[in-house]
């Protein structure tokens, strides 16, 4: 009899800076999937948990440059915000092993 796995990831992310209905808000849907016959073991999940933040980062990073892309935030924003984000993902990564 074969272990239940992991097969695939799907993470939704929405974000905006809104106040009272008036603002701006970005979403994003993505989905992975573990290699056909190579699930991730529910007992041991943590490269589940480090695939999950691996997508939620790039969604994040994908809807930030869409948002500098239309004005919504400038390049120095944008650049100031991406290294401290991709840091604070390595971080928890890291944490995953401790």
């Amino acid at each position: 009899m074969s272990k239940l796995g992991i097969t695939g990831l799907t993470l939704s992310i929405e974000f905006g800076d809104t106040s009272y209905g008036a603002g701006t808000k970005s979403f994003m849907n993505l989905s992975a999937r573990a290699p056909e016959g190579d699930p991730i073991p529910i007992d041991d999940p943590v490269q589940a948990i480090e695939a999950g933040l691996d997508l939620y980062l790039t969604a994040w990073t994908t809807l930030m440059m869409g948002r500098r892309g239309v004005g919504t935030i400038t390049k120095e924003e944008y650049l100031q915000l991406v290294p401290i984000m991709k840091e604070r993902f390595q971080k928890l990564k890291a944490k995953l092993h401790e």
